[in-house]
């Protein structure tokens, strides 16, 4: 009688084993949930008010200001001097309630880049954690992408042109 006791209890503890491994696997595997576009709070145009000084291919040391232009579905960064913008398209984000930080996904000519943006008022910045290739392999973090952050960027701050982002 004591034997049937004691192997019901080494069952019923195994299977409590079991059953919190395979609840604590699911909780771990869980994906993030990608919301299709870019956040509302990351829309508009953002303009760096320091300069900077870099080395320039063309002319050895050269000043610049940092531009960034978020739609609804799509957000450009661009360099002035240099008028050559990027952009990533097919963009989809995710956020922590409470949190300052929006990660914000996109596509560059087959590349996927993932960004970090970091909000703080009228305020945010951004840096490229992550880019894979077409096959979902990490790749060499691209030439326009920068793994630091950004200099602070203020809304309402940059200029239109021709090169801006279309209104989605």
């Amino acid at each position: 009688m004591k034997i049937k006791q004691r192997f019901k209890i080494i069952l019923v503890a195994f299977a409590l084993t079991i059953a919190g491994a395979f609840a604590s696997s699911q909780n771990a595997s869980a994906k993030t949930k990608w919301t299709k576009g870019t956040p509302t709070a990351l829309r508009g145009d953002w303009r760096a008010k320091t300069m900077s000084v870099g080395v320039s291919p063309f002319s050895g040391k050269e000043s610049f200001q940092q531009y960034v232009w978020v739609g609804k579905s799509n957000f450009a960064w661009m360099v002035l001097p240099v008028d050559n913008p990027n952009s990533l398209i097919k963009t989809a984000y995710h956020h922590a309630k409470g949190s300052k930080n929006y990660y914000v996904k996109g596509t560059n000519d087959e590349v996927n880049i993932y960004d970090k943006f970091q909000v703080s008022g009228k305020k945010l910045r951004f840096c490229t954690y992550l880019t894979l290739n077409k096959k979902g392999h990490k790749t060499k973090t691209q030439s326009f992408c920068s793994k630091s952050y950004s200099h602070w960027l203020y809304k309402g701050q940059a200029e239109k042109s021709g090169e801006s982002l279309e209104n989605n």
